[in-house]
Order: structure tokens, then C-alpha cells, then sequence
């Protein structure tokens, strides 16, 4: 099968600076470029054109998601603030949790986020409910398997952390209940 030559979209340069990788003005038309972004990304097929990451880098800057720092004779592409914030915000939307064996101990995420941080609650209260939480009330998720950094995380991200708090029980009323709803009878 072919290689196709593909145009790198933001999203994966922008991880690929939050990795650490630096990108140099030279590099931009540096034939092993296009090898990094395929080490990096889940496709090991993929191979980028040097005009199609020039053009990506370009974008970026214009949006001043990445900066151009002179370093002696080089270049230097780095993520700017706002860069690593969407970083964050790519993290945000793929953080996922694996299921495990069930420990048998539940964690419950209670939160009391003021009105004044309503988007931020609405966006954590959605992001438990796609992580699979099930709510027990408004503000009181149940949860089987180890979420601890996910939360943090989360709380972190959202700039939350004062309003959440992270429970580990060992039991709870109803408990046949909740184990139907996490498949764990």
C-alpha cells in the first residue's frame, strides 16, 4: 500500500511540542521531520510533506498557539501559553479510564462548584457522565475503578480542585443497584 503525504493537523503538532519535541525553523524543511510526526502518531503509516507542516506551524503562529524564538543562528518553534492550554484542552477531551477488576470499594465525586464557575460545572458534570460516572444526584457521582488521577486532572484542567472532593466507601444502600448499572453482578 501507498504512503499517502499527509497535511499534520494542529492537534498533532501541538502534542508533539508538548512532548518536548522542538521544532526548528531548519526542521521545518527537513526531510526527518516527517519521521517524528510518524513515531508519534497512531498511524505508523503517516508521512508529512515539510510544505504541509510549514504551512500547519504557520497557522498555528498566526492563531498564537505556537512562538518563534531566535536561538543563536536557529529557529525555534515552542508552545506558547494559549498553546499549552489547548493541549490541556486535547487532553480533556481523549482522558479516558480504564476498566479493571473491581476492588469492590466505590468512589463517589462530590462537588459544590458555585454559580459564578457554571460553565466549569456543567463541563465537569458532562465529562464524569462520558467517563461513565452515574450520578446519585446532581452533584454526586458513583464510580467503580480507580479514578484518582483523573479526577485530578480534571479539577486541575477546570481549576476546580476547591470544589471537588473524591470519597473511597466501602459500601453504599442499594449496592445490587449500582452494580447492575456498571455491569458487575
Amino acid at each position: 500500500m501507498k504512503e499517502e503525504n499527509l497535511y499534520p493537523t494542529a492537534k498533532e503538532v501541538l502534542k508533539l511540542l508538548s512532548l518536548g519535541v522542538v521544532l526548528g525553523a531548519a526542521t521545518l524543511v527537513a526531510p526527518g521531520l516527517g519521521e517524528a510526526f510518524r513515531y508519534y502518531s497512531k498511524s505508523k503509516r503517516r508521512k508529512y510533506r515539510p510544505s504541509y507542516l510549514k504551512r500547519t506551524v504557520k497557522r498555528l503562529l498566526d492563531r498564537e498557539l505556537v512562538s518563534i524564538k531566535e536561538a543563536g543562528s536557529k529557529s525555534i518553534v515552542k508552545l506558547t501559553e494559549k498553546g499549552k492550554q489547548k493541549v490541556l484542552e486535547f487532553s480533556f477531551d481523549e482522558i479516558k479510564i480504564p476498566e479493571r477488576d473491581w476492588d469492590g470499594r466505590w468512589r463517589l465525586v462530590v462537588f459544590d462548584i458555585p454559580n459564578s464557575r457554571r460553565k466549569e460545572r456543567d463541563m465537569f458534570r458532562r465529562k464524569l457522565k462520558e467517563l461513565g460516572f452515574f450520578p446519585l444526584q446532581e452533584s454526586v457521582f458513583i464510580f467503580p475503578y480507580e479514578c484518582k488521577d483523573q479526577i485530578d486532572f480534571l479539577r486541575e484542567t477546570l481549576l476546580v480542585r476547591d470544589y471537588v472532593r473524591l470519597l473511597l466507601v466501602e459500601g453504599i444502600e442499594n449496592e445490587d443497584y449500582y452494580k447492575s448499572k456498571f455491569n458487575l453482578l
